[in-house]
């Protein structure tokens, strides 16, 4: 019969040198682990990895989902900011087309009392104007 070395990793202390397969069949048959402690260790382990695994998974979901959700907000108020721009645009060209009549104004009646030869300043006659209606 042949011979084989063989080690068996569970209990280091033994050694199975020159043993025949017959007997190392026995004794492997004979040897079984005392305690399923390292299997239960084991499968523990890998449950706190996939667990751990899962709670990373749903926190970037969950993160990924606010800031698509602040991302909404924001492009809303850029919107919003847009519109009040635009309004604010609007009332400087109302204002800058009012400034504009009220200077014409102003200049029509300056040369209008310069042809007349009053030479009362122009907030004077309007004052008076009002005063006499």
């Amino acid at each position: 019969m042949r011979k084989f070395t063989f080690r068996y990793k569970t209990e280091p202390k033994q050694n199975y040198t020159c043993v025949t397969i017959k007997e190392l069949e026995e004794l492997l048959g004979k040897e079984t682990p005392n305690s399923k402690i390292p299997k239960i260790i084991d499968l523990i382990l890998q449950w706190k990895r996939l667990l751990l695994g899962i709670i990373l998974i749903w926190i970037l979901i969950y993160t990924l989902v606010y800031l698509a959700g602040l991302k909404k907000e924001i492009a809303v108020l850029r919107g919003e900011s847009a519109g009040l721009r635009q309004d604010i645009l609007n009332l400087q060209e109302e204002n800058a087309g009012l400034q504009r009549k009220l200077d014409a104004k102003q200049s029509s009646e300056i040369s209008v009392s310069k042809e007349a030869g009053d030479s009362a300043p122009l907030e004077t006659q309007l004052n008076g104007e009002s005063e006499d209606e």
